[in-house]
């Protein structure tokens, strides 16, 4: 019943960027990003539309995406690829495993740290930054089919350029996992 929780719900786009609940599912979320108009948000909900079908991203949630990739790092997620490259950062409560410990303080995490992580840990909220003017973020996916298709070749990527001769300062480049071999 997280879907009552009114602090894992919401979507709010502003001049800082995208802050969302980790309830909110996916459809919900490209929309937003859509519905913004930025050139970065528009690519990211353009790869959001390609992940499993339209019916799964009515009800699955981001977050639920991500932590099944960190359940099972062979699955070979879009939108831990996307996020990452485009450097969304996520908010975790550690869960207290055992003895009660008190109140346990918020963590903020790369996407690269959640799934690196192996504590237990809750999900509360997404950030995804607004990009400065001078970079560039694109993504690409190949796969069997236009969408309900694991990956063959997926790429998120962020260049932030310094002059005005296009010189990258920053290339963000997340690796993510090799996707399986299709079956013959």
């Amino acid at each position: 019943y997280v879907s009552v929780v009114s602090e894992l719900q919401g979507v709010g786009v502003g001049v800082g960027g995208a802050e969302v609940g980790a309830a909110v599912p996916i459809a919900d979320v490209l929309l937003a990003l859509d519905a913004d108009g930025d050139a970065a948000y528009t690519a990211l909900a353009a790869h959001m539309r390609r992940i499993a079908s339209a019916q799964v991203r009515s009800v699955g949630s981001w977050a639920g995406n991500l932590m099944l990739t960190r359940t099972h790092p062979s699955f070979p997620s879009d939108m831990a690829t996307i996020l990452a490259a485009a450097g969304a950062t996520v908010v975790a409560v550690p869960l207290a495993v055992g003895a009660h410990t008190g109140v346990q303080k918020k963590q903020r995490l790369s996407i690269p740290a959640l799934l690196a992580s192996s504590d237990p840990l809750l999900l509360l909220s997404l950030s995804i930054p607004r990009l400065p003017p001078s970079a560039l973020f694109c993504s690409f996916k190949t796969a069997q089919r236009a969408v309900f298709a694991h990956a063959i070749v997926n790429l998120g990527a962020c260049f932030t350029f310094s002059s005005p001769q296009h010189h990258s300062s920053s290339p963000s480049l997340p690796a993510p996992a090799p996707a399986p071999a299709p079956a013959p």
